[in-house]
């Protein structure tokens, strides 16, 4: 769910000609540019954190792991972020089959 979350910011931010090589400027970029400038809510750009915060977990959370209820919430919470991203490029693209 994190990676379709980072994916989908992530070709946001190249649509606008941004790059960036780690995923904490990734997330940096999501409150800055987004949050902080106002075309995405605190909520949303929350959301994004939690993803970040929930990959870290999964990742290297060594015996600590993400439950099945977190993982259901994640996937919401990825459609949420792909759905801003999508209310974001000022070009419609097309719906998902």
């Amino acid at each position: 769910a994190y990676y379709a979350a980072y994916y989908a910011v992530s070709a946001l931010f190249a649509y606008r000609g941004m790059t960036f090589r780690r995923h904490s400027a990734v997330q940096a970029a999501v409150h800055r540019d987004l949050v902080n400038a106002g075309t995405w809510s605190q909520e949303t750009g929350a959301v994004f954190s939690w993803l970040v915060s929930l990959r870290q977990t999964g990742d290297y959370g060594g015996e600590t792991h993400v439950t099945l209820p977190e993982a259901q919430e994640a996937i919401r919470a990825a459609e949420m972020v792909v759905q801003a991203v999508r209310n974001t490029i000022p070009e419609p693209l097309p719906d998902r089959p």
